[in-house]
Parts: structure tokens; C-alpha cells; sequence
């Protein structure tokens, strides 16, 4: 090798000497990174009717006689790349067996409006996953209540043995 060496890139010529230092910093000044913003990314939606219902509404087993249905309407969205939060509202029915044939529509009505909500959302909802996620979770949790409150209303349902527990949870992330 030569004391000098001659580097060309395209039009730009220069003579460095055979310092590796000299050269390295030489082809990182000329080195170009090309950036291409990233293309907008379409979401395909697909109604899945199975990932719907499981996502909303889930079987509890059995307890003293009763069957425990859980609904379960949740949120997770990412505001900012630092923040995420969650909330997630949990509602447990017990409902005796020899209840179940009489809160059998209530039941169909509440799951139907949950899935319906999500997948209108889906379908219907700006882009942006802050807007559709806080909207979700509104509706389903206004259907939900809305739906309990109509059924449940009467004296004659609340005899009727049906338990109803719901709880509410929230948190918020915060990444360093």
C-alpha cells in the first residue's frame, strides 16, 4: 500500500493518508443513510364472530348450584411511546340453574351489543387506536349497564337469585 491512497465517490475525490483512523472517519462522513418514512399502514379488518365473543364474554364454571358468566370488556392503548394504560371492567353474573331459561335473553342481548360495538368500531372508528380504544370501552361498558339495567330493573328479577359482582380496574404504565 501507499503512504496516499485516492478515494473516489462519485464526484467527490479526496487523498488521505493510510491512517486507519483517517480513512474510517473519512467513509463515515461520506456514507449516506437513505430514509424512507414508513408507508401508512392499512389495517385489514376481518369479522371473526369466535374471537369476538371470547374476547367479551367467558364461561366462569360453576358454583353452589349457580352459573358464573363473566363479561369483561377491556382497553389498552399507547398514547405516547412512554405511556400505556389499561382498564379492564370485570362483571361476574351468578345465576341459579333454575334461572337460567328466564335470563337466558338478557344474556344473548348483553353478548350481541358487546359484539356488535366491537366489531362496529372496528369498521367505523378513525385510525387512531387512543380514539378507538376509549370508544370501545365506553359503549360495551354503556351497553352493559344499560342491558343489566332494563333487565334487572323489576322487583321480580331481583328475587329471582341472580349475583351480580363487578369490579373495575385501571392502571397506567410509564416507561423510562
Amino acid at each position: 500500500m501507499n503512504a496516499q491512497q485516492k478515494i473516489s465517490t462519485g464526484n467527490l475525490e479526496k487523498r488521505l493518508e493510510s491512517k486507519p483512523d483517517e480513512r474510517y472517519e473519512f467513509m463515515k462522513s461520506v456514507q449516506i443513510n437513505l430514509y424512507k418514512a414508513p408507508a401508512e399502514i392499512k389495517e385489514n379488518y376481518k369479522f371473526d364472530l369466535i374471537q369476538s365473543v371470547n374476547s367479551n364474554v367467558k364461561f366462569g364454571g360453576f358454583y353452589n348450584g349457580s352459573v358464573n358468566i363473566q363479561f369483561s370488556p377491556a382497553m389498552y392503548i399507547k398514547p405516547f411511546s412512554f405511556l400505556s394504560i389499561y382498564a379492564n371492567h370485570q362483571k361476574n353474573l351468578f345465576i341459579p340453574m333454575e334461572c337460567i331459561t328466564d335470563n337466558a335473553v338478557p344474556l344473548a342481548v348483553e353478548t350481541t351489543g358487546m359484539v356488535l360495538i366491537e366489531n362496529i368500531v372496528k369498521m367505523f372508528a378513525p385510525p387512531d387506536k387512543v380514539v378507538r380504544g376509549v370508544a370501545e370501552f365506553a359503549l360495551k361498558n354503556c351497553v352493559s349497564f344499560i342491558v343489566y339495567s332494563i333487565f334487572n330493573s323489576s322487583q321480580a328479577s331481583q328475587s329471582s337469585g341472580v349475583y351480580k359482582h363487578d369490579f373495575y380496574y385501571f392502571s397506567a404504565g410509564i416507561t423510562f
